[in-house]
């Protein structure tokens, strides 16, 4: 706190105190007024050693804080010829008087109290500097008119005394007023306090440091479950109400009483008298000695409302994050198996469940296949591999293709082994039929510890309905697959040169004695024009480009070249495979020699 040198002030002021919010006040007070003020929490010796430094208008001594001796730094200003005339003003507090014998002894000319009043403050300043400077100006306008300074006038120095005395007079009658003033205003505020006591909002607490509670409202009585006359046979200590875990963090509350007077509010807990646990907020201050108030605030209802939150939250995102595995899963290029177990192990790490299974409808429509099985049981062998349609839970549920919800499996009479979900401690079951366009493909169950929450069914409805439709996806791609591989077997034994063409003109497949007869890849051959005669290009070309815009089907003969350079005659005829709707879905591509002919 030590403002810019470079600018005029009114004077330079020292102010030699340890309270952060008092000291900002009085800074604030002097700098707006035009001094430049100094503060220092230095030991004696670094305070005595600044003041030489400096030589201030005037200092400012706190004489209530222990760590600050003031009346000794008073005193060693005033015996060191060089800081004699600095004129030094004590700051006190409004209900603690000051020693003024010993004020005066240690040669204080004044002074203040806080909580400060500004135009008193620069007031009592002002006037002793201007006493400091009259002086200095006596003095020195005496030594102006002579080689030697003049002797102390004892007629002047009983003016200057007299000047103090009256303007000590005139500030006392001034502070009793203050005193006054503060008085009334004290029983205001202590009506109020009475008003918030007996009013219950919050509870309030008056304790010892020790741990004794001396008095307390019904609101904290009522939060603890003790009563007045608990309260008053000396039963209720706030050390005892406190859980072994929470007493450090009391400790950092009593070491910031004892610090600065006040602790910050935090939250803890404090044991009822039953035994169970109350959180609160807690706040408070040190009055003098060792006694004190706090201020408690029951947080049960704020705990309870964070904790549904919190749940909720923890559901949605487990919910979220399941879905959007599941459909990870049932885009990946694995097998129906694979798929399904990577689906099964999201449901069980997500929803917490036990475990879940999932199992496809075989071929044929009888029977149950398990697939998937994660969780405690992994196998897909055993009782419940292969379970016929309308026999046990599983089959049932296919067979009616109705879902099956429980959260009592233990007492379920559709749950054939209650021994076993009471030793696996299993609370509650899921079962969906995987239903796709009015037909069953599998069924899906899991199984719980946990109750299953409405919006955990929601989900697994809608898990359910995208696993039926990643099984009957995977299946067709599987027989596309399956079809595809025969139509390309079965063009590879064809007597003939064999492609098949996108609808965009783009090479898709030779069979194996087009690409032994030219001596290339399918990858070169998208490529490679080269293989038609030169003569024959630009028509043939020319030809493709109709057929793609038309649709038409293509005729030609042209010269293809063989593996070892010979061309030799095919005729061409290209024939396009259209959709439902009349889109084309490929070109196929009959290549017959007839060089020979």
């Amino acid at each position: 706190m030590i403002p810019s040198q470079n600018c005029q002030h009114k004077g330079s002021i020292l102010v030699i105190h340890d309270e952060p919010a008092s000291l900002k006040l009085l800074f604030t007070i002097l700098t707006e007024d035009g001094y430049a003020v100094h503060e220092r929490q230095l030991d004696l010796e670094s305070h005595l050693r600044f003041v030489k430094d400096t030589l201030p208008d005037l200092v400012l001594v706190d004489v209530r804080k222990p760590s600050i001796d003031g009346y000794r730094v008073c005193a060693s200003l005033k015996n060191d010829p060089t800081t004699r005339a600095i004129p030094v003003i004590f700051i006190s507090s409004i209900d603690r008087s000051i020693n003024q014998a010993k004020a005066l002894l240690s040669g204080a000319v004044d002074y203040v109290t806080d909580p400060f009043d500004a135009e008193e403050v620069l007031w009592r300043i002002e006037t002793h500097i201007s006493l400091r400077r009259l002086r200095e100006n006596l003095t020195s306008s005496a030594c102006n008119r002579g080689a030697q300074p003049v002797p102390p006038n004892e007629h002047l120095e009983r003016a200057f005394q007299e000047i103090r005395v009256l303007t000590q007079v005139t500030g006392r009658k001034h502070a009793e007023e203050k005193a006054r003033q503060a008085a009334r205003e004290l029983e205001r505020r202590e009506a109020k306090i009475r008003r918030l006591v007996e009013a219950n909002v919050v509870g309030i607490v008056m304790w010892t440091v020790e741990g004794a509670i001396i008095g307390a409202n019904e609101a904290f009585l009522g939060m603890v479950q003790y009563s007045r006359e608990d309260l008053a046979s000396g039963r209720v200590r706030w050390k005892d109400l406190t859980p072994a875990e929470w007493r450090d963090r009391d400790a950092l509350a009593i070491a910031d009483l004892k610090a600065t007077g006040i602790f910050q509010p935090f939250e803890k807990e404090y044991f009822r008298k039953d035994g169970s646990r109350v959180p609160v907020l807690l706040g408070g201050a040190l009055f003098e000695g060792n006694e004190g108030v706090a201020f408690v605030l029951d947080l049960s209802e704020q705990k309870r409302a964070e904790e549904a939150l919190r749940a909720a939250m923890s559901e949605r995102t487990r919910l979220s994050a399941v879905r959007a595995e599941v459909a990870t899963a049932l885009a990946s290029k694995d097998d129906l198996r694979g798929i399904l177990n990577k689906c099964a192990d999201a449901v069980v790490r997500h929803l917490d469940a036990a475990f879940a299974r999932i199992w496809t409808l075989k071929h044929g429509g009888g029977e149950l296949e398990l697939q998937a099985s994660s969780g405690i049981y992994t196998r897909l062998n055993g009782r419940y591999s292969r379970i016929p349609i309308g026999q046990m839970k599983i089959g049932l549920i296919a067979k009616e293709r109705q879902a099956h919800l429980t959260n009592d499996v233990q007492n379920d009479a559709s749950i054939s082994d209650h021994a076993w979900a009471k030793t696996e401690n299993i609370r509650s079951f899921a079962g969906y039929p995987l239903v796709l366009e009015d037909r069953v493909v599998g069924v899906i169950g899991i199984f719980s510890r946990h109750a299953l929450t409405e919006n955990t069914i929601e989900i697994l409805a809608f898990i359910a309905d995208g696993i039926a439709q990643g099984i009957e996806r995977k299946r067709a791609e599987d027989a596309l697959r399956f079809s595809e591989q025969n139509l390309r077997l079965t063009l590879d034994t064809i007597d003939g040169l064999v492609t098949t063409v996108s609808p965009s003109g783009e090479l898709e497949f030779a069979n194996r004695r087009f690409l032994e007869y030219t001596g290339n890849t399918i990858e070169e051959l998208k490529t490679n024009l080269g293989i038609l005669h030169v003569d024959d290009r630009e028509r043939v070309m020319g030809l493709w480009t109709h057929a793609l815009r038309t649709g038409e089907a293509l005729y030609s003969e042209a010269r293809i070249r063989r593996h070892d350079g010979v061309f030799r005659w095919f005729v061409m005829t290209a024939r396009p495979l259209n959709d439902q709707d009349n889109h084309i879905l490929r070109w196929y591509n009959l290549i017959t020699d007839i060089h020979d002919r």
